[in-house]
């Protein structure tokens, strides 16, 4: 798709009526005041929502997602086995309902808290919190409900909370689970590996802090005012599922405008440099990805990079807002900068617009944006997208695969969030694995078909739900049957291939010893007048594991010519024999590296003597493997 189509095809999303697309829309009116000296919140909230699915709601389930950092026998904190977000806290967080106030048509509200709460049914640490109905909502009945809350903010933590006067306010607010057709919500404790999953509808949500301050948020400014000292602060967005806002009295700024989108980058002072590479990258790569998976239909991106100290509230993404993290003095050939930026942009399609349910399928949220990550940084630095210094060049996708390799006997990629034994594994297996797997694709069945198949997703789901069985019907439809069942295989089965050159070895074929001819023209050779007539090669590899994927065989004869074959999907071992002047010095499996998920690739090459690499080109080699493996090991 051209760029021009690409915009043209943004301005229809931006002109589109606001609201129109999820059927099961819930919308959300707030006020909120940050105390920035106390660290609360005090809030108000107005939910609309009208019961499109198939069945009376007779409860209604709430996430209270700041719970998870109440106290360290949380659902959260008792999941964790280490990393990110793990460490003991100082100074914990929560949220409080105060009040829950139903109203259907023109009844008069009904308080149902706490009166309704179903504590035995709810998490013992109210991060998901059931709330009984005296009367059902039928199907097709509109319901608002009116709630009051108190929330205390932990220090920064998983990506929100406070440190200093840096706030973080983000799964702040009381928000009601998944709504689904069949009448059920998709609810579930915060666990550590988990993230969330909710409606899309309308925010509109002010927000009120100290006049000094500045404030990041989800969405488009409506209004700005000051009142008695107090910053006053309207935010205004439809069709996002979620609303996050950062509040700081130091914020520094950038700002561009790309295709009509207004991209403003917060920053700490003294990262002017930084800021400018996470401009640059988003300018790009918001326009790109609008072209290879679905327009970007918002006005606004914010990027907020949080200041030293508060870096656990880095690499993070809700609608219309990446943070990003990174030290001030990041050298150019360290690409992390980039790299950060540019996965959690991706969010804004993985994640946001194609809202996939991250607790059930982690892959289809953090895996499909690992892959799209390291398509873009492959596309604009190539074999150094991870790193480039001189002749050390790393690429993203090679440490993804890398990392990866370890963990596939471990479970399933397609393992629910809750059920993988260790962060190590969920991040091998859900962000490396499921990148290597996409990258795999895409590089063995065609870029062009792969292109079509992803943007094919991303116009038929946007603003929907997807599960996997949507993006298998889109490779079966775009890929073929057998691109399909290899990712059914690679993400559900533990699938896994190795290539193996088994076998090179060179013959000289002499004139036939015994009797030759017939007849009058019969006559005996002996083995002592035997003449070589031509060298014959026999070059033998084999497939194993259960990934079916087609391949080819580069073979190098002595004279330096090098000719291809293509070994077919279906024959688990390619075996040929070449007559030749010279022998063939050297055989490798998939030469142009298209299969990342080869379990081994020492065992790829096979050589002779004459065609072995020199003693200097072996040791770089073996260095470039030992950084990928070292990077590898450090990104997990």
């Amino acid at each position: 798709m051209k760029r021009a189509a690409a915009v043209a095809l943004t301005a229809f999303f931006l002109a589109s009526p606001a609201g129109a697309r999820d059927p099961q829309r819930i919308d959300y009116t707030i006020d909120v005041n940050l105390d920035t000296g106390s660290h609360e919140l005090t809030g108000h909230e107005r939910i609309e929502l009208v019961n499109q699915s198939s069945k009376p709601l007779g409860e209604l389930w709430w996430h209270l997602y700041l719970n998870a950092f109440a106290n360290d026998r949380t659902t959260f904190f008792r999941g964790s086995t280490g990393g990110r977000g793990s460490e003991t806290r100082e100074h914990w967080g929560y949220t409080e309902l105060k009040s829950v106030r139903l109203v259907i048509g023109d009844e008069a509200p009904v308080e149902l808290w706490p009166a309704q709460f179903d504590k035995a049914a709810s998490s013992e640490d109210r991060t998901d919190v059931r709330i009984a109905l005296p009367s059902p909502i039928v199907p097709g009945a509109r319901a608002t409900l009116l709630v009051d809350f108190h929330a205390q903010l932990p220090e920064v933590v998983e990506r929100t909370g406070y440190g200093g006067s840096f706030h973080m306010v983000a799964q702040w607010f009381p928000k009601l689970a998944k709504l689904n057709g069949d009448g059920s919500f998709a609810h579930c404790p915060f666990h550590h590996y988990s993230e969330f999953y909710a409606n899309f509808g309308r925010y509109d949500v002010t927000m009120r802090v100290p006049e000094s301050f500045a404030i990041v948020a989800t969405g488009e400014r409506a209004d700005e005012r000051v009142e008695d000292g107090r910053r006053v602060i309207r935010h205004v967005q439809a069709d996002v599922h979620d609303f996050a806002f950062a509040a700081w009295d130091k914020f520094r700024f950038l700002e561009r405008t790309v295709s009509g989108r207004r991209i403003v980058v917060a920053y700490p002072p003294g990262f002017d440099a930084v800021a400018t590479r996470e401009l640059d990258t988003a300018a790009v790569a918001l326009d790109e990805f609008s072209t290879w998976y679905s327009p970007y239909p918002y006005k606004v991106l914010s990027v907020v990079h949080p200041p030293s100290g508060v870096e656990e509230a880095g690499g993070m993404e809700y609608p219309t807002l990446i943070t990003t993290g990174g030290d001030w003095l990041t050298p150019k050939g360290l690409r992390s900068i980039e790299l950060v930026t540019v996965h959690e942009l991706g969010h804004q399609w993985f994640y946001g617009l194609l809202a996939s349910n991250e607790f059930e399928s982690p892959f289809l949220d953090e895996g499909f944006n690992s892959f799209a990550e390291a398509r873009w940084m492959s596309d604009h630095a190539g074999d150094a997208s991870a790193l480039g210094f001189g002749p050390l060049r790393v690429a993203d996708e090679l440490l993804q695969a890398a990392s990866s390799a370890d963990s596939v006997s471990h479970r399933p990629v397609a393992t629910r969030a809750d059920r993988f034994a260790s962060g190590s594994d969920y991040g091998a297996l859900v962000y490396g694995r499921t990148s290597a797997i996409l990258t795999t694709l895409r590089r063995v069945y065609g870029a062009d078909k792969f292109d079509a198949a992803m943007r094919t997703y991303g116009g038929r789901f946007a603003f929907e739900h997807p599960v996997p069985a949507d993006i298998e019907g889109v490779f079966r439809e775009t890929l073929g049957r057998d691109a399909a069942q290899v990712f059914h295989s690679a993400i559900f089965d533990q699938g896994w291939v190795d290539f193996e050159l088994v076998r090179l070895a060179c013959d000289t074929k002499h004139e036939a010893h015994g009797y030759v001819g017939d007849g009058s023209d019969r006559k005996e050779s002996k083995g002592d007048e035997l003449k070589p007539l031509v060298k014959v090669s026999l070059v033998r590899a084999e497939r194993r594991g259960t990934l079916a994927l087609p391949s080819e065989v580069e073979v190098t004869f002595g004279d330096g010519r090098k000719e291809r074959f293509p070994w077919a999907s279906d024959a688990l071992a390619f075996e040929r024999e070449f007559e030749a002047a010279t022998c063939v010095r050297q055989a490798t499996v998939d030469p142009d590296r298209k299969v990342l998920v080869d379990a081994r690739r020492s065992n790829d090459t096979r050589a002779t003597e004459a065609g072995k690499a020199p003693f200097f080109s072996g040791i770089a080699r073996v260095l470039l493997t030992a950084v990928e493996t070292l990077f590898a090991w450090v990104s997990a």
